[in-house]
C-alpha cells in the first residue's frame, strides 16, 4: 500500500490538489483511497468521491499526526481490508508533521499483510499569502516545509513577481533539497507532474533517529 500526504498550511490549497491527484489515478484504473481531516478548506461532497470511484475516511477527532495514531493505523487496516487500494492519499491538518504520519501509517504493518511504501512528501506553500505566512505562522510552514520531497508554491496566477520571488527563497531556506515547482492547482497548473512523481518517485520510511533527530532540533531552536 502506497502512502502519499499532501500537506500544508491552512488554505495552502492541498484539499483541491488532493481531489485532483485522486481523480487522475482513478482515471488510469489505480484504486484509491482518501483519509483526510474535517477541516479542509474545501467541502468534498460524497458524490463527487463516489463519481470518481474512491472511498474516503474522515478522522474528525484530530491532527493524524498526534492525537489519533492510533486510529489511523486503524483505519488503513480496515482500508486494506475492505478495498485493498493501491495508493493512499493523506490530507493531514495543516499543522501536521509529515515524519509523524509515516510512522503512524507504518504501525499498520504489524496488524494485517500490508506493506507501507511513501510517494513524495508534496507540501505547498501559498505565494499570494506569503507574507501573512512569513508573520503569523513561520515556524509551523517551515517545519513543514524541512520534510518535503516537493515544495508547490501554489498560487501562482494571483501572486505577483516580489511574492513569487520571496515564496521560493523561504521555501529554499527551509529545505535546501527538495524539488521546488510553481503550480497552480485550482487551475490543474502543473498537477500533471505531480501525479507522476506521485507514481514513480519515492521517499523515505520513518526511521527512529530522524525522529530524534527532530525533536533535538525543536528543543534547539525553541531555546
Amino acid at each position: 500500500m502506497r502512502i502519499a500526504q499532501i500537506t500544508g498550511f491552512l488554505g495552502s490549497g492541498k484539499t483541491t490538489l488532493l481531489i485532483d491527484v485522486a481523480g487522475s489515478l482513478s482515471r488510469r484504473g489505480i484504486r484509491t483511497a482518501i483519509i483526510m481531516n474535517d477541516i479542509g478548506e474545501v467541502s468534498v461532497d460524497a458524490r463527487v468521491l463516489d463519481d470518481l470511484g474512491l472511498e474516503a475516511k474522515e478522522l474528525p477527532d484530530g491532527c493524524i499526526c498526534c492525537q489519533i495514531s492510533g486510529q489511523l493505523a486503524d483505519t488503513l487496516a480496515t482500508i486494506q481490508e475492505k478495498i485493498q487500494p493501491k495508493f493512499v492519499l493523506i490530507e493531514p491538518t495543516g499543522v501536521a508533521k509529515p515524519w509523524m504520519v509515516k510512522r503512524a501509517t507504518e504501525y499498520t504493518e504489524g496488524s494485517g499483510p500490508a506493506v507501507i511504501s511513501h510517494a513524495p512528501v508534496i507540501t505547498l506553500l501559498d505565494a499570494s499569502r506569503i507574507d501573512l505566512l512569513l508573520r503569523a505562522v513561520r515556524r509551523t510552514v517551515e517545519s513543514q516545509l524541512r520534510e518535503a520531497n516537493i515544495i508547490v508554491i501554489n498560487k501562482v496566477d494571483v501572486a505577483d513577481s516580489d511574492a513569487l520571488s520571496q515564496a521560493h527563497a523561504f521555501a529554499r531556506e527551509a529545505n535546501a533539497h527538495a524539488r521546488i515547482v510553481e503550480a497552480s492547482v485550482l487551475h490543474k497548473q502543473g498537477t500533471d507532474a505531480l501525479v507522476e512523481a506521485i507514481l514513480r518517485e519515492q521517499s523515505t520510511r520513518y526511521e527512529e533517529h530522524y525522529d530524534q533527530a527532530q525533536a533535538k532540533r525543536v528543543r534547539v531552536h525553541n531555546d
